[in-house]
């Protein structure tokens, strides 16, 4: 009996301390500071969450000098959100991005705006399910990508928990960089305090709010 607590207590130990390696709100690792992220040979995962979030995330691509210098992008999208695919193909245009460079990832709406507390609860779960299952088989397509990006839709919560789980198996070594969206002015939004304990960089786009949540502030972003 002794043995078996014994087993299980050491067991319990190296998860415990895996998680303080991998988790950024526990991690031992010191987490990277500063206004840069390096993009040279990188693979990029973007969520593209509809409407203003979608806007913010291009202008803020936009902004990206190196983008060309990634060795691979996968934009994510809500499945039926066509008007982003629209704007995504502006932004390829514009940017000179080939269809080889790019992919793009269709996943299950978290929530609708507008939608009930038990209701969204309720797709919240389901779409975390449908984006582990669709990520876990799509896996050798799309690979795991060196940074995952997103800026709030519902749809950033069961990504950042997927490539956190991945991590944490060692299958991944996704950096997560959350951008919270200029809409945010005095405080985070539920995806943001979701993901915050998972995010490797964390930034807001207000200094009052970077004042009370103590994240990244560099100005406005988009």
């Amino acid at each position: 009996m002794w043995e078996l607590w014994t087993i299980g207590l050491f067991v319990y130990t190296l998860l415990v301390v895996r998680l303080c390696f991998i988790v950024p709100c526990f991690s031992l690792v010191k987490k990277p500071t500063g206004s840069t992220t390096r993009w040279e040979r990188k693979s990029l995962m973007v969520l593209l969450g509809s409407g203003g979030h979608t806007g913010e995330m291009l202008r803020m691509l936009t902004s990206v000098d190196s983008l060309d210098r990634l060795r691979k992008i996968t934009f994510v999208v809500s499945s039926g959100d066509t008007s982003s695919i629209v704007l995504l193909e502006k932004f390829a245009k514009k940017k000179r991005l080939t269809k080889d460079t790019y992919t793009i990832l269709e996943l299950p709406r978290a929530r609708s705006v507008g939608e009930g507390l038990l209701s969204s609860v309720k797709s919240t779960i389901i779409s975390t399910f449908s984006t582990f299952a669709t990520l876990s088989r799509q896996g050798h397509r799309i690979g795991h990508p060196d940074i995952l990006m997103v800026n709030g839709p519902g749809t950033s919560v069961p990504l950042c928990l997927f490539f956190t789980c991945w991590n944490f198996l060692g299958e991944s070594n996704t950096r997560i960089l959350y951008i919270e969206s200029l809409a945010r002015v005095k405080r985070l939004s539920l995806s943001g305090t979701l993901c915050r304990p998972l995010a490797h960089r964390f930034i807001v786009q207000w200094a009052e709010l970077a004042g009370k949540t103590n994240a990244e502030y560099h100005g406005i972003l988009v």
